[in-house]
């Protein structure tokens, strides 16, 4: 298999890596997916370095307690409670975050599910719920909030580089290491 391949190449020494940021987020405005885990992580560390957050997630008691760590470091930031993976609320979500901050230059999709409690599994064992949970939480709410967050960057005035906005998706680990007792 791949993997038996990949573990017998000799790993190679790496020179040191040195990045220079030449892209700030200081001021930017980042729509952020998920309000718990790692992007509750992902929010701190934005407005730490001092960007405008506002985030989206289906949960109204994590949006409110991530949007109170929020406050108490000083962020500027909001928040939307909100299925995303429906059209109508993914467009609301960017349309709020417009309407407070008057741009977008940056979304995060970070939010995601395990579909194990909806039937996760083996793909012999999967239910039919278990995969729409999944697909519907995982993949189409990242879908909807490009297409929308994308409509929104085009029509903003390019910045002083020319650029209109940037995305990041994230997935599972299980995308990149598979287990056959998961789908991801």
């Amino acid at each position: 298999t791949a993997r038996t391949i990949l573990r017998r190449i000799p790993a190679q020494p790496r020179a040191p890596v040195s990045i220079e940021m030449s892209f700030a987020i200081s001021n930017r405005v980042i729509l952020i997916t998920g309000a718990s885990g790692i992007a509750a992580s992902t929010a701190m560390l934005a407005a730490e370095s001092g960007a405008r957050v506002f985030f989206a997630a289906n949960n109204e008691e994590q949006c409110a307690r991530l949007a109170e760590s929020l406050t108490a470091i000083g962020a500027e930031s909001d928040y939307r409670a909100a299925d995303l993976s429906v059209s109508a609320e993914a467009s609301s979500t960017v349309g709020k975050c417009l309407s407070r901050f008057g741009r977008l230059d940056s979304l995060i999709n970070v939010a995601g599910i395990s579909g194990r409690r909806y039937g996760d599994g083996p793909v012999h064992e999967c239910t039919d719920e278990g995969w729409q949970m999944t697909m519907n939480a995982n993949l189409t709410s990242t879908f909807l909030m490009c297409r929308e967050s994308v409509r929104a960057m085009l029509d903003q005035t390019p910045g002083p580089e020319g650029q209109r906005g940037s995305i990041v998706n994230t997935s599972s680990v299980l995308a990149l290491s598979p287990e056959p007792e998961h789908f991801a």
